[in-house]
């Protein structure tokens, strides 16, 4: 490589780490919390590396992750193995690695752009912004990391188009809307997480007829804080069927019927609140609250 020449996996080491909380939550629920830490501190060591990998040496492996040789090779190895590759004496992360090449794909699409810029050259259409930051907040911009549902990019962004317009269609049926970077990120976490916009929407709908009774002084949670992870009120408004009215007691039938045909629930799908709701409905037994980490 020429003095000067863009070299994208140099550039890519030195980005941070993209952390997909939800997802990683998911992947780790069976890790003790140290072993959840050797796993961060191997896979931040991985990707500050030009290739994204790390050596099969267990006295390297047991210094990266901060803990003595023989509790690698007796606890936390043994633990953290299943969610890595080995190959050709290197450990490999499958969906760190789709990271890192989107990245250093984005990297180098911009380098492009700059060189093109400096030398007063025109630019494709399908060439990204020139800011040098990856664009998080942009929607469909970021590989997937569901499990088993693997996405590729041209998807992710064909499929963006779709979620704008059903961010908007969420905006105008629910009844305090409210356009906010904090209203998408949620819209958007949402879906990445396998609720249905048509659920969404639904709950937007639910809520917007149930507070037509209400008094003017009444509360009513604004569009983007109804999508909130912690506060939001959207799984007691969601439809057994797309567009339906609904209730407490049809959400918890509607989450019920899902818990117990063994389907995926997002961890921010169910809140505190409701999970009390179908516990104490006899709707689902030990095994399945479990499943959908209900307590």
């Amino acid at each position: 490589m020429k003095t000067g020449d863009f070299d994208p996996k140099r550039a890519r080491a030195k980005r941070p780490l993209p952390i997909w909380v939800d997802a990683l939550t998911r992947d780790t629920m069976h890790l003790t919390s140290e072993e959840m830490g050797a796993l961060f501190l191997l896979l931040t060591a991985m990707w500050g590396t030009k290739d994204c990998n790390f050596p099969d040496d267990p006295k390297r492996l047991a210094t990266v992750t901060r803990v003595p040789l023989r509790t690698w090779k007796t606890r936390i190895g043994p633990v953290l193995t299943p969610l890595f590759k080995v190959n050709d004496g290197f450990w490999i992360s499958k969906k760190l690695k789709e990271q890192a090449d989107f990245v250093e794909r984005h990297l180098s699409k911009q380098s492009h752009r700059s060189r093109s810029q400096n030398l007063g050259k025109s630019l494709k259409e399908d060439e990204v912004p020139s800011s040098m930051d990856i664009p998080v907040d942009e929607p469909g911009t970021y590989p997937t990391q569901q499990p088993n549902n693997p996405i590729k990019e041209e998807e992710s962004i064909a499929s963006s188009s779709f979620q704008v317009e059903a961010y908007k269609e969420y905006l105008k049926a629910h009844p305090k809307p409210h356009d906010s970077e904090a209203g998408k990120r949620a819209f958007r976490a949402l879906v990445n997480d396998g609720v249905s916009e048509a659920n969404i929407i639904g709950a937007a709908r639910g809520y917007a007829e149930q507070v037509k009774g209400w008094s003017v002084n009444a509360k009513v949670q604004r569009s983007d804080n109804f999508l909130d992870p912690e506060r939001g009120k959207w799984h007691g408004y969601v439809p057994v069927k797309p567009g339906a009215k609904t209730s407490e007691i049809d959400a918890v039938a509607f989450w019920a019927e899902k818990i117990n045909a063994g389907k995926f629930i997002a961890p921010s799908a169910i809140s505190s609140a409701l999970g009390k709701e179908i516990a104490a409905s006899g709707m689902v037994d030990a095994k399945g609250l479990k499943r959908a980490n209900i307590r």
